[in-house]
């Protein structure tokens, strides 16, 4: 709640509906995501102190699915964005670079929650937006946070290639409980 408030008005600063909205969407594919994962680990059988999941690549179609919500969800959000408007004559890229971050956010936030490398990549694409955004719009300490996290995800971008080089995918709930 706090960090919504803080990215919408008050302070003075410009307001980031994306960077607030999103804030909200990550408690809730948390949730989905801890459920996920538990859900991928009964059926696997695997005991509470394993992985519950192994990292794998998105297939074809899963990733196509990711762009096509990406760039329909930026173009929707966008529009909306400038829409509601920034409190201030915000140049129309400011909109397109909010709604970038909060529609990437989401699409890493789900990969994440299913399992697939490319969440990190994901992140990389909000970070190399988001970033700037936050420096031009005046919260250097935010983006600074952004910035170590942009490492972070490198890292473990790295982590979970190796995982999914060395080890079977689990197979994915709807497919193992058809089979």
């Amino acid at each position: 709640v706090y960090i919504t408030v803080t990215f919408d008005v008050a302070d003075g600063r410009a307001p980031l509906f994306g960077q607030s909205g999103r804030q909200i969407f990550f408690i809730i594919t948390s949730v989905y995501g801890w459920w996920r994962w538990r859900q991928v680990q009964r059926l696997d059988g695997r005991d509470s102190s394993k992985p519950a999941i192994t990292p794998r690549w998105a297939t074809a179609r899963e990733r196509l699915g990711m762009l096509l919500v990406w760039v329909a969800g930026v173009l929707v959000v966008q529009w909306a964005f400038a829409m509601i408007g920034a409190g201030w004559p915000a140049p129309r890229w400011y909109y397109w670079c909010d709604a970038w971050i909060f529609i990437g956010s989401m699409i890493a936030t789900y990969a994440m929650a299913r399992g697939w490398n490319e969440f990190w990549l994901a992140w990389i694409g909000v970070d190399l937006v988001g970033v700037p955004l936050l420096v031009h719009s005046g919260y250097i300490p935010t983006a600074v946070l952004y910035a170590v996290y942009a490492v972070f995800v490198i890292y473990g971008f790295v982590v979970w290639l190796r995982a999914s080089r060395s080890e079977r995918p689990t197979p994915e709930p709807e497919a193992a409980a058809v089979a």
